[in-house]
């Protein structure tokens, strides 16, 4: 009698987890629908808008304005949700070109698309994303007999534009850097003398292809203390292709000094012995008016 005293809670433990076990067999699991994304279309409202080529590399998902999840594109995304929603999409952009600072583009509007979500059954989507109606841009694009920039005093070379077909990104002309063998160093920045708004996104935008290490920052001028120069993002050589890049300027420009004036400055070094060029394209300042 003692050991089958003994002997029974283990048996009643075992019939516990034969019962639950079978119990789960029982459940259906859910069968979610699908959202697939392709891609992210970029559509400006107005030509002042400047340049449409982005690079949108992720889609923020969100049902009834629930985050779903972070997707590299192209994605098939899993939705439990079935029946009638709200699906909203924003576009997914490198911050200061760091695969570590994934981020949905904060100047861009939200995607947003009633949806009848069935089970096992894909539904394909084609979000169309761009600016809000109060961002302005500022633009150079080497389009115009013009070129808003300058040489700065301890370069040994200046920017102009290039027409030949093989270096210019879009349209008839790009931003060209040369340094030739007995050059050392190029930097160039634009005088626009732009008033950007502080305490809200205020990001750059621009298409380049460098052989050469290219740093990129923000010149901010006030008549009392000069201007003052600061280096925001390292840009590695690009192996002959053109890229795309944000870089967010909000920091730098929320620290100056209420009625300082804006600039952006490039600056290459020479890596190789038999020269470096960088050109550059579509140099844009997005901000809200």
């Amino acid at each position: 009698m003692r050991r089958i005293y003994l002997l029974y809670p283990c048996l009643l433990g075992l019939l516990t987890i034969v019962t639950t076990s079978c119990s789960s067999f029982d459940k259906e699991e859910a069968v979610p629908a699908y959202l697939r994304i392709d891609s992210i279309t970029f559509q400006r409202s107005s030509p002042l808008q400047g340049t449409e080529s982005q690079n949108i590399t992720e889609a923020w998902v969100f049902i009834d304005d629930q985050l779903q999840g972070i997707y590299d594109l192209p994605c098939e995304v899993p939705v439990l949700a079935l029946g009638a929603h709200n699906l909203k999409i924003r576009g997914g952009i490198l911050r200061n070109l760091n695969s570590d600072q994934r981020v949905d583009y904060p100047l861009w509007a939200t995607y947003s698309q009633d949806v009848e979500l069935s089970s096992n059954q894909t539904l394909v989507v084609n979000p169309v994303v761009g600016y809000f109606e109060d961002v302005t841009t500022s633009e150079e694009n080497f389009e115009d007999a013009g070129v808003q920039m300058v040489k700065s005093p301890n370069s040994d070379t200046t920017i102009f534009t290039t027409t030949r077909t093989d270096e210019v990104f879009e349209g008839n002309g790009s931003g060209k850097m040369v340094l030739t063998p007995n050059q050392f160093r190029a930097v160039v920045e634009t005088n626009k003398r732009l008033t950007l708004p502080r305490g809200v996104p205020v990001f750059l935008e621009l298409n380049f292809n460098t052989t050469a290490d290219l740093r990129v920052g923000l010149v901010g001028r006030t008549n009392a203390n000069g201007s003052t120069y600061n280096v925001i993002v390292g840009i590695k050589p690009t192996q002959g292709k053109w890229k795309k890049g944000y870089i967010n300027l909000s920091e730098f420009v929320n620290l100056q000094a209420f009625g300082a004036t804006f600039d952006v400055y490039f600056d290459m070094a020479r890596e190789h012995p038999n020269g470096d060029s960088c050109v550059i394209d579509n140099i844009k300042f997005v901000y809200p008016q």
